[in-house]
């Protein structure tokens, strides 16, 4: 795997994804629960500091998948597999295109 990149997802969701991330042509591994990362991105992990993620007080609910899908890249994948209407500004303009 050339660049590693950890995806924040649901447990119920993990290998659905990782197989969805394969199917896609990129590599991925499901790590398993509680090995999300519990910081917001350009937050820090101190929860007395930054918010959190809801996975820091429930860490058996999410787990992480290493990929070499790029953030954005891994999302889109991931919204057209769970059948999400996701309102991001990347997901509007593809939609719109």
């Amino acid at each position: 795997m050339e660049k590693k990149n950890l995806v924040r997802v649901r447990v119920e969701n993990g290998p659905r994804i990782v197989a969805a991330l394969k199917a896609a042509g990129f590599e991925a591994e499901w790590l398993g629960p509680g090995t999300a990362h519990h910081s917001w991105m350009g937050g820090c992990s101190d929860s007395d500091c930054c918010p959190q993620h809801d996975c820091f007080k429930e860490p058996h609910k999410w787990g992480a998948i290493r990929t070499n899908a790029s953030g954005r890249k891994a999302h889109r994948v991931i919204v057209q597999e769970l059948g999400m209407n996701c309102n991001c500004r990347d997901c509007k303009r593809s939609r719109n295109n």
